[in-house]
């Protein structure tokens, strides 16, 4: 079995953390789109007043997350849990947040926007329905502020 752990990149225990710029933009940038076309995972964040939050993760094949403008993504809604949660309180509060890592580089790309729930793409068979995120703010962290690295599974020592 594969876990990811710290790479030696990462600062230990009570070591200052590398800085991380405050703000972000309103726009996707160059490498963003890239990094968002080439994922196969990411997570996203939705709420409502009378249920509170839920975050979930979404997969697809690498591509999965289509890059419509520097501010509009689309991303398929597979079959899940049935429970209609983060997609659901949609209806009730359009603003998401999503969440995407690069787990080679370490680079994350965070956004926050107003999404919507549109029909399903037909060139996608497995596809429910379509999330459209209306990008408001992007922030982007460089790989340096830490990364991840294959490694075997952890062995507890016996005896």
């Amino acid at each position: 079995m594969t876990r990811f752990a710290p790479s030696a990149s990462t600062p230990a225990a009570g070591a200052t953390p590398n800085t991380i710029e405050p703000g972000g933009g309103p726009a996707l940038s160059d490498t963003d789109m890239a990094q968002l076309k080439a994922a196969d995972t990411a997570f996203l964040g939705s709420r409502s007043e009378a249920f509170g939050t839920d975050g979930t993760h979404r997969g697809g094949p690498p591509g999965f997350i289509s890059v419509v403008d520097d501010r509009t993504i689309v991303m398929p809604d597979y079959a899940g849990n049935g429970m209609f949660q983060t997609l659901g309180n949609l209806l009730i509060d359009d603003r998401v947040g999503l969440l995407v890592v690069d787990f080679i580089t370490g680079r994350v790309v965070q956004l926050t926007g107003r999404g919507s729930i549109e029909p399903a793409d037909d060139s996608d068979p497995l596809s429910l329905r379509t999330l459209k995120i209306g990008i408001d703010e992007v922030r982007s962290h460089p790989a340096d502020i830490g990364s991840w690295t294959d490694i075997e599974a952890f062995q507890r020592p016996t005896g």
